[in-house]
């Protein structure tokens, strides 16, 4: 999924649902992040663990379904 650039090209932005991103984290194993503005860049991060240590925003951020 393409995300939205910088206008200094040195950050990114996803723009869709953000709640149903953070979900699909939660219930994957390893997310892989590519990033091609100047050289193609690749960063692998586990998720393991990702939605116990999210347990404690779920009233503060009104997340429905875990």
């Amino acid at each position: 999924m393409p995300w939205r650039r910088s206008s200094l090209g040195d950050a990114t932005f996803y723009e869709g649902d953000a709640q149903e991103f953070i979900w699909n984290l939660m219930v994957s194993d390893r997310l892989v992040a590519r990033t091609t503005a100047n050289r193609i860049f690749t960063a692998t991060f586990e998720l393991e663990g990702l939605a116990e240590i999210l347990r404690p925003y779920k009233e503060t951020c009104d997340w429905v379904g875990f």
